[in-house]
């Protein structure tokens, strides 16, 4: 992990800061999503955060 980045997790739900391009961001969720398709992703992108129904 590069500095300046945080990584939660809490039984299903993950949380992470990307510090890198968003183009770079993009192709690895959608590696992800190939990869794990049994797995539901709901991804956000925004300057808010809504982990664990906080805000």
């Amino acid at each position: 992990m590069k500095q300046n980045e945080f990584y939660g997790r809490y039984h299903n739900q993950i949380f992470f800061t990307w510090n890198q391009s968003l183009d770079e961001l993009q192709q690895i969720l959608k590696s992800m999503t190939s990869e794990y398709h049994h797995l539901n992703f709901d991804i956000h992108f925004g300057k808010k955060l809504n982990y664990l129904d906080l805000y």
